[in-house]
């Protein structure tokens, strides 16, 4: 247990670093799971462009050597 909490603080730390201003505040890593990263918005809006930019968080988690292959 305490593993996958360290490595749902790793990868919202890395959420944190690539998300753009304004989702940073909207949105949060809620679990990591067989590759996929599952990210919580505040509102649709933010989950609507959370969705648009997911192939670019895929990317930049896997230029940081993250194990990460689709967002949720």
């Amino acid at each position: 247990l305490m593993a996958h909490a360290r490595l749902l603080t790793k990868r919202s730390g890395r959420f944190h670093e690539i998300a753009p201003g304004g989702l940073r505040e909207a949105a949060h890593v809620a679990n990591y799971r067989a590759g996929t990263l599952i990210i919580h918005a505040e509102n649709g809006a933010v989950a609507a462009k959370l969705r648009q930019l997911s192939r670019d968080f895929v990317t930049d988690y896997r230029l940081k050597a993250a194990s990460v292959t689709r967002s949720k």
